[in-house]
């Protein structure tokens, strides 16, 4: 395992070994642990309001949930030491629950993305538990919700929300919640999905034109990063300064 600072954040790096341990040492304090996969959109909301900042700092167990939250830092090394920044997680996570024959619960904010997910799961992990899932939005019905996960009693929650409604959610309901572990998991899930789609459009017949919707995506990518360097390196300047 491996800390580091993001925007002033502790942020943990795990091998797929070190996490699952993580997993199990949760599951056999028998008391609710909130985790949280940082995003670049995340960061961006970290970066223009104090008030979610320290929000997104009261949840104890923050790891990067794509690379490019890792942008000031030598995301090669940390690939070297085999620690995990992407959606990999999901398959530990799912192959963790699959064996130990704990169970889950899949909370969303838009139908086609949890419905992708609960699909792939249950192509993919075929004794995965899934003891229900939830589909809301910045409206949720909070007490629908935590009447239905406290009655499946699943030991981890996951969810798939936006931004700032995910994580005022899990602050807000986390003393109420009937299981071991919830993980804001939006940026992994949205990975996955992309990771997936793409896969299939390389496979029809639509090639070359898929290929350079790659590449146009690939230009779009990297000038976000530019971007967003710009701005985390002006954020920690003015950080410093005052």
């Amino acid at each position: 395992m491996k800390d580091v600072e993001v925007l002033h954040m502790k942020t943990y790096l795990f091998t797929a070994v070190e996490f699952q341990q993580q997993l199990d040492e949760i599951c056999e304090k028998k008391q609710l642990q909130t985790m949280l996969f940082l995003s670049l959109p995340i960061l961006r909301e970290v970066m223009c309001s104090e008030t979610y900042a320290d929000l997104v700092k009261h949840i104890p167990l923050l790891m990067p949930g794509e690379e490019d939250v890792l942008i000031m830092h030598d995301v090669e090394q940390y690939k070297a030491q085999h620690l995990l920044m992407t959606d990999s997680y999901l398959h530990i996570l799912c192959r963790y629950l699959e064996e130990s024959g704990h169970s889950l619960y899949l909370v969303g904010d838009d139908i086609e993305k949890l419905s992708f997910f609960l699909h792939y799961c249950k192509e993919q992990y075929k004794d995965l538990r899934i003891v229900g899932t939830f589909v809301g939005g910045e409206q949720m019905d909070d007490e629908a919700l935590l009447n239905d996960i406290n009655v499946t009693c699943p030991e981890v929650v996951l969810t798939a929300i936006q931004p700032q409604v995910q994580e005022n959610w899990i602050i807000k309901n986390r003393d109420k919640l009937n299981g071991l572990v919830c993980i804001g998991a939006n940026v992994l899930v949205e990975q996955l999905m992309q990771r997936v789609i793409g896969k299939q459009e390389q496979n029809n017949h639509m090639y070359l034109y898929n290929q350079w919707i790659a590449q146009k995506n690939k230009w779009l990518h990297e000038r976000k990063r530019r971007y967003f360097k710009k701005d985390y390196e002006l954020y920690m300047t003015q950080k410093q300064g005052s």
